[in-house]
């Protein structure tokens, strides 16, 4: 019973979560959560999750027509083996801006291509956990992880940020400034 009120609970915070990325109202939200029995909930994130999906090509194409590349190439069948990497790949402000599922899996590509081959440095200021909101699916986020993390070395900072302290000691020097 237990199992099934978890799994309830994840799927109304899934359901949730996509009608607010849909921007649906809360009115929509709180429905759902008080007259949808477990079945009607499990058909109503099937059909959301299509929706989303649906979205998301519809804009990839729409974007792609509004670029009006002169001609249309994708990665498919692209020979990788032809690219020369740096011998450290840089990564910097990692997780800011989530990857569409093309992107995810180049990016995945890359990353299992320089396992064991070469450094890649990253900074992040997003815990292993929610890496899986960056790359749309978990167990690539998983694979990445589990490559990243095996010969690496994890540095954690912990703290005040540091361009926060500084803005705010700019923020306090100005206002000791007489105005004239």
């Amino acid at each position: 019973m237990r199992k099934a009120r978890v799994n309830r609970s994840q799927s109304r915070t899934e359901i949730s979560l996509l009608l607010k990325r849909m921007a649906f109202s809360q009115t929509a939200v709180r429905l759902c959560e008080e007259e949808a029995d477990a079945a009607e909930e499990a058909f109503l994130l099937k059909v959301l999750e299509r929706e989303m999906a649906s979205r998301e090509e519809a804009r990839r194409v729409r974007f792609l027509h509004e670029a009006a590349f002169p001609v249309y190439k994708s990665f498919e069948g692209f020979d990788f083996s032809s690219v020369k990497l740096p011998p450290a790949l840089p990564k910097e402000e990692w997780g800011y801006v989530p990857l569409d599922r093309q992107g995810a899996q180049l990016l995945f590509r890359i990353i299992a291509e320089s396992y064991e081959r070469r450094s890649i440095v990253l900074t992040t200021n997003l815990e292993f956990s929610k890496w899986g909101t960056i790359f749309t699916d978990d167990q690539m986020a998983a694979a990445i992880i589990d490559r990243l993390a095996h010969h690496g070395h994890i540095v954690l900072f912990e703290g005040e940020s540091y361009r926060m302290k500084h803005a705010l000691m700019r923020q306090r020097e100005e206002q000791k400034l007489p105005t004239s």
